[in-house]
């Protein structure tokens, strides 16, 4: 999964342009160099062995804006995996318990709490675009414009761990430390 949340991504459709983004080589650098054989390495693999599949097979469809009802399914299609997936992320993550780290049971309510937020977001947008009439490119454009409206808040999400690796640094150095956890977001 890339690091920019795939919402960002759909954002980017809706504003015809392209989101990436990218982690400090520096803070990889220092994850590589510290040995991790505590608790909280043992929790990052268990959260990221979960995850790891969650966004991976999701790749947004070859669309051709100028078949506006197909494009319109092909989005609507691909929401609705979104929303599947962050379903599983979510389950993933009770599952793996709360963080060995103070607050762990917080932090992690919290990061569930966006999550959850963003896949409401993701159904809300689904909703609104499955309503539309879309039957060619300026139609499919303005249904887009209001799928982005929907989904502003979310156009920087970056994901649970991200929140996770943001709330504790290390939870951090465990998520870029661990090997089963790199290229996961």
């Amino acid at each position: 999964m890339a690091r920019r949340w795939i919402l960002a991504a759909l954002l980017a459709v809706a504003a015809g342009g392209a989101a990436a983004g990218c982690s400090s080589g520096g803070e990889k650098e220092a994850a590589a160099k510290t040995p991790l054989l505590g608790p909280e390495a043992e929790w990052a693999e268990k959260v990221c062995t979960t995850v790891a599949g969650q966004g991976l097979q999701l790749k947004m469809p070859a669309l051709d804006a100028s078949q506006g009802a197909q494009a319109k399914k092909g989005i609507v299609d691909f929401l609705t995996q979104v929303s599947a997936q962050m379903q599983k992320m979510d389950e993933g993550l009770r599952a793996a318990g709360p963080p060995p780290v103070d607050g762990g049971q917080e932090k992690v309510d919290k990061a569930l709490t966006r999550l959850d937020g963003a896949r409401k977001a993701v159904g809300r947008a689904t909703t609104t675009l499955n309503k539309a009439e879309v039957t060619d490119e300026k139609s499919l454009q303005a249904a887009l414009g209001s799928v982005a409206k929907v989904m502003v808040k979310y156009g920087e999400y970056q994901g649970p761990l991200q929140d996770l690796k943001v709330a504790d640094p290390k939870l951090n150095i465990a998520f870029l430390a661990e090997p089963s956890c790199r290229g996961v977001s």
